[in-house]
């Protein structure tokens, strides 16, 4: 055998070498062993994760470009109508989480939340907020409750068409303690169901770099491999 050769069968068998110690996985005891020694016993591979300020990032990408759909000249209708947007997005999904729910699918409820996500980073994005992450809470041992999301995406939504159709500021303020509740209790629904929201937000982008391989466009909202993206969802 050659030298090739017996590394590759070494490799099958204890794993690949570690960039540090160059030695196999089955002997390293570098930092990264013990994520390897999880994956490799398990054989699964090691979901990836994403915090909320590369999440942003990344979801900007996405945004569908309005000035140029409805040639808006006004910078503050446009930026009104994304935001205006984000917050009909936020109140869709909330529906289809709670079809998720109905039906046990957990795939799809992590994919609904997701999306939500998008659209609470890009309401961030547009608003050139300084959050970086999202709300820590530490402790939550209450169930699923949509009641609050939906009732914060509800409250949220009724304020924007006041402040857009209306041309009223007088909610403001109520608007911008509602959506910073509206991502508390989005995080606090994640602690109550178990699931890691930075693992959601990775796949989330995936799963658009899928549909959109280099920006939104129409064609792709309308012809989606629901198949293809289903896969990325179940990892």
């Amino acid at each position: 055998m050659t030298v090739d050769e017996i590394n590759k069968k070494n490799q099958e068998l204890y794993g690949p070498r570690c960039v540090q110690c160059d030695l196999y996985q089955t002997w390293c005891r570098c930092d990264s062993y013990k994520e390897w020694y999880a994956r490799f016993k398990n054989k699964k591979p090691i979901k990836k994760r994403m915090k909320y300020i590369e999440y942003r990032q990344n979801a900007s990408r996405t945004l569908s470009d309005i000035k140029e759909m409805h040639k808006v000249e006004s910078d503050e209708l446009l930026t009104n109508l994304n935001l205006l947007h984000c917050i009909i997005g936020i109140m869709t999904e909330v529906q289809e989480l709670r079809e998720g729910l109905v039906f046990a699918d957990e795939t799809n409820m992590k994919e609904e939340l997701g999306d939500m996500m998008w659209y609470i980073a890009n309401y961030d994005n547009i608003n050139n907020a300084e959050d970086e992450e999202l709300p820590e809470i530490l402790v939550s041992s209450e169930r699923f409750d949509l009641k609050e999301l939906n009732d914060c995406a509800e409250l949220l939504l009724d304020m924007w068409k006041k402040k857009v159709f209306y041309n009223s500021s007088k909610h403001n303020r109520m608007i911008e303690n509602t959506f910073a509740l509206l991502k508390h209790n989005v995080v606090k629904f994640c602690n109550a169901a178990e699931w890691d929201l930075d693992v959601i937000l990775a796949t989330n982008i995936a799963k658009l770099k899928e549909r959109y391989p280099e920006k939104f466009t129409t064609a792709g909202s309308d012809n989606r491999n629901l198949n293809s993206e289903r896969k990325i969802l179940e990892g």
